[in-house]
């Protein structure tokens, strides 16, 4: 019954949002990986209109103003455990590649700490080892403050902590910085670009295009959990103008007060 109601929301919002055919570059952004399945589904779904390429190369697409074709890149922040359990063996096995957001205070800890749930996180050899298999690394600060929140001074020992902490361990002097929970500002991105960081990327829904300003890269959080084409209408419903965004809403609430009337429950008899 889910599905009979997803499918004519999901039509309509691909009817109202503009075309993925264009060229453009989407990075899908994963938090916890909570099984293999789930994520290579969600993979194959979205290749129905993306070819999926290494980050870096997303961003000398946009730089070198060449985004040709509609591609996407995944991202991967905070060193989840089940990032590496799940999701390393599906990129491995498709050959894909991913890039990983370091915070080595989760690390040295094993777990990502200040989370309600302390997940388990990611040692220093699986980072490594996720690095061997092809993947890239980038600086998600040292301990995942809120940069916002934070003075200069303070920005830049979360930044420079990290990448000598990811140095020392890895042996890799990464230049792409995550914001720990997105959250960025004018002052935190022209810190960050004076200390010399080439990226710098948010979790601000929506497609780049050529020329996209490299100090604020798009990030598409993903909920494995959620059906997939309930996912695919919250991505195109980021894309329209507010007065259309507020129209699929309202239809979106109409679909959800039916899921939840028993008249339209097929059990129900």
């Amino acid at each position: 019954m889910t599905e009979k109601i997803w499918f004519p929301l999901v039509f309509f919002t691909r009817w109202i949002s503009k075309s993925w055919k264009v060229p453009h570059w989407r990075v899908f952004c994963f938090h916890d990986v909570p099984d293999r399945e789930s994520f290579e589904t969600f993979l194959n779904y979205f290749a129905k209109w993306y070819t999926y390429v290494p980050f870096t190369n997303g961003v000398q697409a946009i730089m070198n103003g060449r985004v040709s074709t509609t591609i996407a890149s995944l991202r991967f922040d905070d060193g989840f455990l089940s990032q590496f359990e799940h999701a390393l063996p599906v990129l491995h096995q498709l050959g894909y590649s991913g890039i990983l957001g370091v915070v080595p205070k989760y690390v040295d800890a094993g777990r990502l700490i200040g989370n309600r749930v302390p997940d388990p996180a990611m040692n220093w050899t699986m980072v490594k080892i996720w690095q061997e298999h092809g993947n890239e690394l980038a600086n998600h600060s040292f301990s995942h403050r809120r940069l916002v929140e934070c003075s200069a001074e303070e920005i830049e020992n979360e930044a420079i902590t990290a990448a000598r902490e990811i140095h020392k361990n890895t042996g890799t002097w990464t230049l792409d910085f995550i914001y720990p929970h997105g959250r960025f500002s004018p002052f935190t991105q022209r810190i960050l670009t004076n200390l010399g960081f080439a990226t710098q990327s948010t979790i601000v829904r929506g497609k780049m295009n050529s020329n996209h300003p490299t100090d604020r890269i798009h990030g598409d959080q993903v909920d494995l959990t959620r059906p997939l084409l309930k996912t695919e209408i919250i991505l195109r419903l980021g894309e329209l103008s507010p007065r259309l965004r507020k129209a699929a809403l309202a239809l979106k609430r109409v679909a959800h007060k039916r899921l939840k009337d028993p008249r339209h429950d097929p059990r129900v008899t």
